[in-house]
Protein backbone atom coordinates (compact mmCIF):
# COMPACT_ATOMS: atom_id res chain seq x y z
CA UNK A 1 0.00 0.00 0.00
CA UNK A 2 1.18 3.58 -0.45
CA UNK A 3 3.35 4.97 2.33
CA UNK A 4 0.87 7.65 3.40
CA UNK A 5 -2.01 5.15 3.71
CA UNK A 6 0.28 2.70 5.54
CA UNK A 7 1.31 5.34 8.09
CA UNK A 8 -2.29 6.44 8.67
CA UNK A 9 -3.51 2.87 9.10
CA UNK A 10 -0.76 1.85 11.51
CA UNK A 11 -1.24 5.04 13.52
CA UNK A 12 -4.97 4.31 13.87
CA UNK A 13 -4.33 0.71 14.91
CA UNK A 14 -1.65 1.56 17.46
CA UNK A 15 -3.71 4.44 18.87
CA UNK A 16 -6.76 2.25 19.43
CA UNK A 17 -7.39 2.22 23.21
CA UNK A 18 -9.55 -0.90 22.97
CA UNK A 19 -6.54 -3.06 22.04
CA UNK A 20 -4.05 -4.18 24.71
CA UNK A 21 -1.10 -1.90 25.42
CA UNK A 22 2.09 -3.04 23.66
CA UNK A 23 0.19 -5.95 22.11
CA UNK A 24 -1.22 -4.36 18.97
CA UNK A 25 1.34 -5.89 16.66
CA UNK A 26 4.85 -5.70 15.28
CA UNK A 27 6.43 -3.24 12.87
CA UNK A 28 9.14 -5.00 10.88
CA UNK A 29 11.66 -3.40 8.50
CA UNK A 30 13.32 -5.81 6.08
CA UNK A 31 16.31 -5.02 3.83
CA UNK A 32 16.61 -7.34 0.80
CA UNK A 33 19.85 -9.03 -0.20
CA UNK A 34 22.00 -6.87 -2.53
CA UNK A 35 21.01 -8.90 -5.61
CA UNK A 36 17.32 -8.19 -5.00
CA UNK A 37 15.54 -4.84 -5.23
CA UNK A 38 12.88 -3.93 -2.71
CA UNK A 39 10.23 -3.86 -5.44
CA UNK A 40 11.15 -7.43 -6.38
CA UNK A 41 10.95 -8.55 -2.76
CA UNK A 42 7.56 -6.86 -2.56
CA UNK A 43 6.22 -9.20 -5.26
CA UNK A 44 7.13 -12.16 -3.05
CA UNK A 45 5.15 -10.73 -0.11
CA UNK A 46 1.58 -12.02 0.30
CA UNK A 47 0.02 -10.94 3.61
CA UNK A 48 -2.87 -13.30 4.30
CA UNK A 49 -4.33 -12.02 7.55
CA UNK A 50 -6.70 -9.09 7.88
CA UNK A 51 -4.80 -6.17 9.42
CA UNK A 52 -1.36 -7.12 8.09
CA UNK A 53 0.02 -4.23 6.04
CA UNK A 54 3.07 -3.75 3.84
CA UNK A 55 4.76 -0.78 2.16
CA UNK A 56 8.10 0.09 0.64
CA UNK A 57 10.33 2.94 1.78
CA UNK A 58 13.61 3.47 -0.03
CA UNK A 59 15.16 0.00 -0.23
CA UNK A 60 13.24 -1.56 2.66
CA UNK A 61 9.95 -3.31 3.10
CA UNK A 62 7.94 -2.35 6.15
CA UNK A 63 5.35 -4.79 7.46
CA UNK A 64 2.88 -4.19 10.23
CA UNK A 65 1.75 -7.54 11.58
CA UNK A 66 -1.44 -6.91 13.50
CA UNK A 67 -1.78 -8.71 16.85
CA UNK A 68 1.41 -10.66 16.19
CA UNK A 69 3.68 -11.45 19.13
CA UNK A 70 7.46 -11.19 18.89
CA UNK A 71 7.81 -14.94 19.51
CA UNK A 72 5.63 -15.68 16.46
CA UNK A 73 7.50 -13.41 14.03
CA UNK A 74 9.45 -16.16 12.22
CA UNK A 75 6.29 -18.24 11.78
CA UNK A 76 4.40 -15.22 10.41
CA UNK A 77 7.20 -14.40 7.94
CA UNK A 78 7.18 -18.01 6.68
CA UNK A 79 3.50 -17.66 5.78
CA UNK A 80 3.89 -14.21 4.20
CA UNK A 81 6.85 -14.89 1.88
CA UNK A 82 6.91 -17.61 -0.78
CA UNK A 83 10.66 -18.15 -0.40
CA UNK A 84 12.59 -18.56 2.87
CA UNK A 85 12.78 -15.07 4.36
CA UNK A 86 16.31 -15.69 5.64
CA UNK A 87 17.47 -15.99 2.02
CA UNK A 88 15.57 -12.92 0.78
CA UNK A 89 16.59 -10.41 3.47
CA UNK A 90 19.95 -9.52 4.99
CA UNK A 91 18.73 -7.33 7.82
CA UNK A 92 15.58 -6.93 9.85
CA UNK A 93 14.56 -4.52 12.56
CA UNK A 94 11.52 -5.08 14.76
CA UNK A 95 9.51 -2.65 16.87
CA UNK A 96 6.99 -4.21 19.26
CA UNK A 97 6.09 -1.50 21.80
CA UNK A 98 3.42 1.09 20.96
CA UNK A 99 5.70 4.09 21.56
CA UNK A 100 8.48 2.58 19.43
CA UNK A 101 6.06 1.91 16.58
CA UNK A 102 4.56 5.41 16.78
CA UNK A 103 8.02 6.98 16.76
CA UNK A 104 9.10 5.02 13.69
CA UNK A 105 5.83 5.83 11.90
CA UNK A 106 6.38 9.55 12.60
CA UNK A 107 9.83 9.29 10.99
CA UNK A 108 8.32 7.47 8.01
CA UNK A 109 5.58 10.12 7.72
CA UNK A 110 8.29 12.75 7.26
CA UNK A 111 9.29 10.92 4.08
CA UNK A 112 5.78 11.15 2.64
CA UNK A 113 5.81 13.58 -0.24
CA UNK A 114 2.62 15.54 -0.19
CA UNK A 115 1.32 17.68 -3.01
CA UNK A 116 1.58 20.94 -1.10
CA UNK A 117 5.25 20.35 -0.23
CA UNK A 118 6.33 19.39 -3.74
CA UNK A 119 4.13 21.72 -5.79
CA UNK A 120 5.91 24.63 -7.48
CA UNK A 121 5.13 27.99 -5.95
CA UNK A 122 2.78 30.13 -8.04
CA UNK A 123 1.34 33.49 -7.18
CA UNK A 124 -2.41 33.92 -6.86
CA UNK A 125 -2.41 36.80 -9.36
CA UNK A 126 -0.77 34.68 -12.05
CA UNK A 127 -3.26 32.49 -13.95
CA UNK A 128 -2.37 28.81 -14.08
CA UNK A 129 -3.66 28.26 -17.62
CA UNK A 130 -3.41 30.53 -20.64
CA UNK A 131 -6.74 29.47 -22.16
CA UNK A 132 -10.06 30.44 -20.55
CA UNK A 133 -11.82 27.56 -18.88
CA UNK A 134 -15.56 27.26 -19.37
CA UNK A 135 -17.48 26.58 -16.19
CA UNK A 136 -19.98 23.78 -16.22
CA UNK A 137 -23.48 24.83 -15.18
CA UNK A 138 -23.95 24.33 -11.49
CA UNK A 139 -26.50 21.75 -10.50
CA UNK A 140 -29.11 22.90 -8.05
CA UNK A 141 -30.30 20.59 -5.28
CA UNK A 142 -33.96 19.56 -5.35
CA UNK A 143 -36.10 18.50 -2.43
CA UNK A 144 -37.86 15.17 -2.68
CA UNK A 145 -40.29 13.53 -0.30
CA UNK A 146 -39.86 9.84 0.33
CA UNK A 147 -42.89 7.62 -0.05
CA UNK A 148 -44.50 9.57 -2.90
CA UNK A 149 -44.66 8.67 -6.57
CA UNK A 150 -41.25 9.41 -8.21
CA UNK A 151 -42.98 11.65 -10.76
CA UNK A 152 -44.23 13.98 -8.02
CA UNK A 153 -41.58 16.39 -6.79
CA UNK A 154 -42.02 19.17 -4.31
CA UNK A 155 -40.21 22.46 -4.55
Amino acid sequence: MPLEAFCQSVTRLVSNPLLPENGKGLLVALRPVPELKATQALTLCKPRRFGDLVTQVDERLYLFLSSCRFNDLDTALKFIFRLPHDEIFTNRMVWYEDLQIQSEIRQMTDKVQTAWRDAPATSAAEPAATEPVEKAPRREPRNITLGKDPGEETQ
